[in-house]
């Protein structure tokens, strides 16, 4: 039986243990300025998938396609002021994946990539069967 919770906070993408991760459309709404943006993300197993909405989206700088080594949180002020400037949006959320760069055994000569997402909301949806249960029992809300 399928079954799905849900969660508006950004952090809450990093306990699911995704690892693939996929843009998926955007979708304009008549009512609103901007187009909510889908993001798709699974583990390889079927049955076991996460929904992240944008919602609003006003500046997209992102990767079509990435992997597990990323942690989604909020962007920090500073991030979130020089973003506000490039979306010409003051008040919407700024949010941030940025590559994990302890996953590596061996130091790599670059900084960390990162990726933001300027929003008004977002709402993240986990569809799961009951088999991953113990994956889920204390994340988000049921629906």
């Amino acid at each position: 039986m399928q079954k799905s919770r849900k969660s508006s906070e950004i952090t809450d993408v990093n306990a699911l243990g995704m690892y693939d991760f996929r843009m998926g459309e955007i979708e304009n709404d008549p009512i609103y300025p901007y187009p909510t943006l889908r993001i798709y993300g699974h583990r390889g197993y079927a049955g076991y998938l996460v929904h992240i909405r944008f919602e609003e989206t006003v500046y997209l700088a992102c990767a079509p396609s990435f992997d597990y080594g990323f942690i989604w949180r909020m962007a920090t002020e500073e991030e979130a002021a020089r973003l506000h400037v490039l979306a010409d949006e003051d008040r919407a959320q700024v949010y941030c994946l940025e590559e994990n760069m302890s996953l590596y055994r061996t130091p790599l000569q670059r900084e960390a990539r990162q990726f933001f997402i300027v929003a008004w909301g977002l709402e993240i949806t986990v569809e799961y069967d009951e088999r991953f249960e113990f994956i889920v029992s204390n994340w988000g809300q049921p629906v």
